[in-house]
């Protein structure tokens, strides 16, 4: 979700003042203005770079990579915790706090409860939204001149990425449910998976992705399976 931007923020480096992108509006040059940075410091703070076109002067806010990975996270955090409390039946919980069996402790407990479910959904689903929004902000203006020691991150998320960081974990579940039925490989196994998983790492640049970025949608799904075996399983 958008936030406040903090005036003082850092000013350009010499690598951020290379950046330009494409101006949506006129296909002009933008070049970069200035660091805006959330006002608030500390972990999961809100950076990027302010740029106006030469032409038109439209202005537009490009968050860095770390804040659109941060972001992503965040929203996917907060809706797997509210898909466990509802595995849990909280709502037959509020339903008999309000409804069933109603009393002043359990009506305050069940409006607590509930606005706390809304307040999760309502931040996973705006982190989502802003997320998404910030990954078309950056596709909507493309760099001219983009570095090539790294990927621009509107493709770091993009299908084919996401795409390709799912594929090693679902060779090595695979493998592991073949070797406990029939190989029976014992700690050598171990071996094999770890290649599986780093083999697609190794060769992301023949596949046109960044490794930072393949490494990244790997650890996407590793969150993602990991809450989802923590509340189903």
């Amino acid at each position: 979700m958008a936030t406040p931007r903090n005036p003082q923020s850092p000013a350009l480096d010499a690598a951020s003042l290379t950046l330009e992108r494409r101006c949506h509006n006129c296909t002009g040059t933008m070049p970069p203005v200035r660091h805006e940075d959330e006002a608030r410091t500390g972990p999961g703070t809100e950076r990027g770079i302010q740029f106006q076109c030469s032409q038109c002067r439209a202005d537009v806010w490009i968050g860095n990579p770390s804040t659109i990975a941060s972001s992503l996270f965040s929203g996917v955090a907060a809706l797997a915790g509210l898909a466990y409390v509802f595995s849990k039946n909280i709502t037959g919980f509020i339903s008999t706090a309000l409804f069933k069996d109603p009393s002043i402790m359990s009506g305050a407990v069940g409006v607590i409860l509930t606005g706390m479910i809304l307040a999760f959904a309502y931040g996973g689903f705006g982190q989502l939204k802003w997320t998404i929004e910030m990954i078309r902000q950056r596709r909507n203006h493309p760099l001219l001149n983009p570095p090539s020691r790294s990927a621009d991150l509107s493709k770091t998320l993009d299908a084919r990425t996401l795409g390709l960081g799912l594929l090693p974990w679902t060779v090595a579940v695979g493998l592991g449910r073949v070797n406990d039925s029939y190989l029976g490989l014992g700690e050598s196994a171990i071996l094999v998976l770890l290649a599986v998983l780093g083999a697609p790492i190794y060769f992301a640049p023949k596949f046109g992705v960044s490794r930072t970025a393949l490494f990244l949608a790997c650890g996407f799904w590793l969150a993602v399976g990991g809450g989802a075996a923590w509340i189903f399983g």
